[in-house]
Parts: structure tokens; sequence; C-alpha cells
């Protein structure tokens, strides 16, 4: 019996398979309402040997189950507080509150930088438009909830890749 596939080439493969049914790139995809839409937020601190950032580990089940990731999740209805704000300030929020859920920090949404919003292609089995975020690491100890992470470390960038 060959051993079993790790789990982020089983990733790699689902990506492969659902990009052959993916499309061209139209503008209007950018705003699709139809599209589930998440934060990020990359907590950074200078460590003893350089930039490091904040990864948890993901429980054994529900989203990105057992991945090491950054801390965040999809906008919920309460995130938004008029009908009148642009997607990337209630993204600031939902931010804002994944990160106090997750890990107990609580953090600025006006300290957010904005890195990035990637809109995956479409046509792919699951689309999330995920905004990413960078903020300085807030003070305090870190409370991981219980439903939302089993581990968190502070890991320089690319010893995080050279794990993966």
């Amino acid at each position: 019996m060959p051993p079993p596939t790790p789990p982020a080439d089983r990733a790699l493969q689902a990506l492969s398979d659902s990009i052959g049914g993916s499309r061209t790139r139209r503008p209007e995809d950018a705003t699709d309402p139809a599209i589930p839409v998440a934060a990020t937020v990359v907590l950074m601190r200078d460590g003893a040997e350089g930039l490091e950032v904040l990864m948890i580990e993901r429980p054994d089940r529900g989203s990105f189950a057992g991945a090491w990731v950054f801390p965040g999740g999809k906008l919920e209805d309460g995130d938004r507080l008029t009908d009148a704000e642009g997607e990337e300030t209630v993204a600031r929020r939902a931010g804002v509150r994944e990160t106090s859920e997750e890990i107990g920090l609580g953090i600025d949404a006006d300290a957010l930088v904005t890195l990035s919003c990637w809109d995956p292609p479409p046509g792919i089995a699951l689309r999330i438009r995920t905004w990413f975020f960078l903020t300085p690491a807030a003070a305090g100890a870190l409370t991981l909830g219980a439903d939302e992470a089993v581990a968190a470390e502070w890991l320089r960038p690319a010893d995080a890749l050279a794990r993966h």
C-alpha cells in the first residue's frame, strides 16, 4: 500500500482539478455579490532572528482542517454597519473580530495595512474573495479559541515556507 498523500498535496491536486473549469476573468467578477468574502490578518513582530508572523493550526474539522494559517475568516452580517460601507472596510472589521475570536488579541482596524485582495478565478469549485491585511502584533497573551485553533506559533516567513 502506498503512503498516504500529504494534505498539502491533496489540496494542490483539488485546486488543479477545479481549475479545468475556470474561465477568463471579467471586470464584474471582482465585485460579484455571490462570492463569499473573507479577511486574513498577518500579525508581525520583531523576533530574535528577524521578522516573525503568527501562524495558527486549525482543528481537524471545519474550514482548512489541520492547516497552518493566518487568523481570519468569512465576513458576517454584523461586520457591516451600513449599506454604504465598502467591502474593504467591512473586511477590516471582520479581520479584527476573527483575530479576537481565534487568538484572543485585540487589534485596531485603523492599524491594518492592506496587502492585497485575492479573488480566485471564475469556474473553480470554491471561490472566496479574501482581503489580506498586515499589522504589528498586539500586546498580550494568546488565548486560542477552542473551535478556531489548536496551536499557534511565531515563525520567520522563511521557516514557515521551509516546513511546508
